[in-house]
C-alpha cells in the first residue's frame, strides 16, 4: 500500500477515480463493444461531464484499473471521451503498484 500511495504521491495526484466497477475481464474486443455502448448511455455521459468538470477544476485526477495495458483497458475509453470534451493531458503510470491515467 505504501509503494500505491507513493506513486500516486510522486505523479502529484489529488484525486483518485475508481474505473474498476464497470470492468469486465475477458475477451478485449468484447469489453470494448460493451463499454463503448455504455459510454453512449445517459448515465455514463453524465458521469464523463463531472469527471470533465473535475480536470475544468484544476485538480490533477487518476483513473485506476486492474489492466496493466492502457491498450487493453476502459479507462483509455474514458480518457478519449473526455479529449472529445475538452483538452487534457494525459500521462500513463506504470509503477508495479499502480496501473492508472493521470489526468490534468
Amino acid at each position: 500500500m505504501k509503494a500505491f500511495l507513493g506513486a500516486l504521491e510522486d505523479a502529484g495526484v489529488a484525486l483518485l477515480v475508481d474505473v474498476r466497477a464497470r470492468a469486465r475481464s475477458g475477451r478485449h474486443d468484447d469489453l470494448r463493444e460493451i463499454y463503448l455502448e455504455h459510454l453512449a448511455t445517459p448515465g455514463a455521459q453524465a458521469e464523463l461531464a463531472v469527471l470533465a468538470e473535475l480536470v475544468q477544476s484544476g485538480r490533477r485526477l487518476c483513473l485506476m484499473c486492474f489492466e496493466a495495458d492502457p491498450a487493453h483497458c476502459h479507462r483509455s475509453m474514458i480518457t478519449d471521451a473526455l479529449v472529445a470534451l475538452l483538452p487534457v493531458q494525459i500521462t500513463n503510470l506504470e509503477h508495479r503498484a499502480l496501473r492508472a491515467l493521470v489526468l490534468n
